[in-house]
């Protein structure tokens, strides 16, 4: 019995990522829920720079500078001009702000703007389940690929609290708790800010 249950297994969390990728992607999901959000010059940030999406409807798209040791001015100044966030994977959040020696500011980062100390809240966050939905989604534990690619979590966050570029700064530079940069306690601000 042991020896069917494998192999049922694979093959049932096969068809299910299969099927998943007949949903929409959520990158392209959130870049249109964006769409009827935008103003004419309104500035979106997005991150990581290594995942892109195209976003109709126009506005400014700039990446996010995260270069470590992390620029807070420049960080900062992107921040304060944009209207607009898109958080493409989890691929930073939930593994820069573990290591602060290799990523200084990585982790008040993260920890200020999943709280919503950096003036932006979460808008929409979205995902593609599968068929089976959370019973084959892919948890924290699971490899990056199925994460970052085959089922990414997307956020779109908007300013709701107008800051100046010193003011972030200020706040980029207070000392967090390394327990507050975890990745389960940053999803759990993620999903308690929607």
């Amino acid at each position: 019995m042991l020896i069917l249950c494998g192999p049922a297994i694979v093959t049932a969390n096969g068809l299910t990522l299969f099927a998943s990728h007949h949903a929409t992607d959520p990158r392209i999901s959130a870049a249109n829920d964006l769409t009827g959000r935008l103003l004419p010059g309104d500035r979106i940030v997005i991150e990581p720079r290594d995942i892109a999406t195209g976003l109709p409807g126009g506005g400014r798209v700039d990446v996010l500078p995260l270069d470590w040791p992390l620029d807070s001015a420049a960080l900062a100044d992107r921040l304060a001009g944009a209207r607009f966030m898109l958080i493409l994977s989890r691929r930073n959040w939930s593994v820069l702000p573990r290591d602060e020696a290799r990523f200084p500011g990585a982790c008040a980062y993260y920890a200020q703007l999943a709280s919503g100390r950096l003036g932006f809240r979460l808008m929409s966050r979205h995902t593609r389940w599968s068929p089976l939905g959370r019973l084959a989604y892919p948890g924290m534990a699971m490899e990056e690929t199925r994460v970052v690619f085959d089922a990414p979590e997307v956020f779109l966050l908007e300013r709701i609290e107008p800051l100046d570029p010193a003011e972030i700064a200020r706040r980029l530079a207070e000392p967090m708790a390394p327990e507050d940069c975890h990745p389960d306690a940053l999803q759990a601000r993620w999903r308690g800010l929607l």
